[in-house]
């Protein structure tokens, strides 16, 4: 229970939503660029929807959307 309690905190949600921005900064302009750019790349969909959008995409349209509509203050 106490850790749930912390990463209800505003702070710690923070802190990760920077440490993973830091990490993918790293990975994009290190030697293992490529890794991070086939992730990046890499197809996932629906088949039956026809959205054949990359991980990129996903989280570029559609997370953000919703963190936009759900984290409005």
């Amino acid at each position: 229970m106490r850790i749930s309690q912390i990463l209800r905190s505003e702070t710690v949600g923070g802190a990760l939503l920077l440490a993973a921005t830091v990490v993918a900064l790293v990975w994009a302009n290190s030697p293992l660029a490529d890794g991070y750019f086939a992730l990046r790349d890499f197809q996932i969909s629906p088949e039956s929807l026809h959205l054949n959008l990359s991980l990129g995409t996903w989280a570029a349209d559609c997370l953000l959307a919703i963190f936009f509509f759900c984290c409005r203050a």
